[in-house]
């Protein structure tokens, strides 16, 4: 049971289908953004070629290194929105917005917010 310190709430745990989601969620809140071992190659139009690290995070698609694109090439990104970014690896929260997911500490925050 999670309560909120002070007011006496808890949170019901789910049951069944709810309960495994819910304890796949909390596993994938100790993130894990690994490198693959796969190199991107990125090709300018002056020729000039450099190698990006591929990722791999705890869920979702391969990403991506582009920690170093500035600094080797003297360009940035341009990703209105975030709607290609992962900014973070987060061990409190996992947002998926193609789903409208989002949970806090292994919850939805629908359950949480019922129950606020």
């Amino acid at each position: 049971m999670l309560g909120r310190q002070g007011t006496g709430t808890k949170v019901q745990k789910c049951r069944g289908e709810e309960d495994e989601q819910r304890s796949r969620k909390n596993s994938l809140l100790i993130p894990k953004v690994v490198p693959t071992g796969e190199k991107a190659v990125l090709t300018f139009p002056d020729g000039k070629s450099i190698e990006l690290d591929i990722l791999q995070g705890s869920e979702g698609p391969r990403m991506v290194d582009i920690k170093t694109l500035y600094s080797k090439t003297g360009h940035f990104t341009y990703d209105p929105g975030y709607t290609a970014t992962g900014s973070c690896a987060s061990a409190i929260t996992f947002i998926d917005g193609d789903k409208g997911e989002l949970w806090y500490r292994g919850y939805p925050i629908e359950q949480l917010a019922e129950s606020s």
